[in-house]
């Protein structure tokens, strides 16, 4: 079971992108005294470009525009925050670091208003960089306990104590960021899915449950309206197109805020709770999330339905490609072997069934005359 802090899921960017145009279209007009005619249609013209690459989810192309107008005004409120976000999105750590500092240029010109969509990538960019800390003390860690040299040991310690405090002050702001928004709006769902990560980042496992159920609630309830907007049909091609990609976007946020709770369940020990939440996402969400497969067989040894987990570690070794998930396939036939399953055997009888599938049919001497 995958376990914290170091999940594979990448636990920041995988709701916002849903709503990155009604997050960040609305612009804030700049100060645009000084500026010619032709510099203000530049400046409207990069803001665009930077919103329409930020609605295709392609941050990099969004963060070149956003440097293109900034050479014309440095202090433009709206391209300093879609810059800021591009660069959290982007995800590389001297990005989302330097991000802050475009925000802060917004900020020091809320003077007598707060902006939730600026606290809102604050967040995010604090909740990145907090996440990026946690990685880099449990290294050093592994690096106290594998050096036996007391000089390196210390420097480790110091280090890793410096680290920490980083870290908890970027999570408090996260979570203070975060919880503003959700108290303020509550059917914002990304503070809510932000706020049951981190606490599950911190094994604050019961205040992370209660942001999950938030979410699941109001995700559950957004998949209704899409589905009942469709069943009213009346659409043109292109708006049932969109309704239903709005449809698959709620079933895999869902099945990822699941996915989250069957962690939390299976660290607390519900190991029930927690292969019910994977059938969830298995049978109903998203199917193509392969790793749950490994992670409801880990819930099911714990419970000892070993034909189950049996069946489960077949299934994700069956439909492992990813070059990510080569590591916990080398575990999973680890877990077979150890539950006494031929597995040479098995992939043996795989491989034969593809090749049966993939050969054409040869005609009998009587059918070729």
């Amino acid at each position: 079971m995958r376990t914290y802090p170091l999940s594979p899921r990448n636990v920041l960017p995988r709701v916002l992108p849903l709503l990155a145009l009604s997050l960040l279209c609305s612009i804030t007009p700049s100060c645009l005294w000084g500026l010619s005619d032709e510099e203000e249609k530049a400046l409207t013209f990069y803001r665009s470009q930077a919103i329409y690459w930020v609605g295709k989810q392609r941050y990099r192309e969004a963060r070149q525009q956003a440097l293109r107008g900034l050479e014309i005004d440095e202090s433009d409120y709206e391209l300093n925050r879609l810059i800021g976000y591009s660069m959290v999105m982007i995800g590389e750590p001297e990005l989302f670091f330097g991000a802050t500092d475009y925000l802060d240029k917004c900020a020091s010109q809320n003077w007598f208003s707060s902006d939730w969509k600026l606290d809102l990538v604050y967040g995010l960019a604090f909740h990145r960089q907090a996440k990026y800390y946690q990685v880099a003390i449990l290294d050093l860690r592994s690096k106290i306990e594998a050096t036996n040299d007391p000089v390196q040991k210390a420097e480790y310690a110091t280090k890793a104590k410096d680290f920490e405090a980083k870290m908890t002050e970027r999570y408090d702001k996260a979570i203070d960021l975060f919880t503003g928004i959700a108290t303020d709006m509550e059917d914002y769902d990304v503070a809510v899915d932000n706020l049951a990560q981190i606490y599950a980042n911190l094994r604050r496992w019961d205040d992370a449950l209660v942001q999950s159920d938030i979410f699941i609630r109001n995700a559950t309830q957004a998949l209704k309206d899409e589905e009942a907007i469709l069943l009213n049909g009346d659409l043109s091609p292109a708006q049932e197109e969109g309704h239903l990609d709005l449809v698959r976007r709620h079933k895999v946020r869902m099945a990822e805020m699941r996915g989250l709770r069957a962690n939390i369940y299976y660290e607390v020990g519900r190991f029930a709770d927690a292969v019910a939440e994977l059938d969830e996402v298995l049978l109903r969400l998203d199917t193509s999330r392969v790793s749950e497969y490994f992670n409801r067989a880990e819930a099911k040894v714990a419970l000892g339905d070993l034909d189950g987990a049996k069946a489960d570690y077949l299934s994700f070794l069956r439909r492992s490609i990813a070059r990510a998930e080569q590591s916990r396939i080398a575990e999973a036939r680890t877990r077979l072997q150890e539950l006494g399953v031929d597995l040479e055997k098995l992939l043996e009888l795989d491989l034969e069934r593809l090749r049966a599938r993939s050969l054409p049919d040869v005609p009998t001497p009587a059918e070729r005359g």
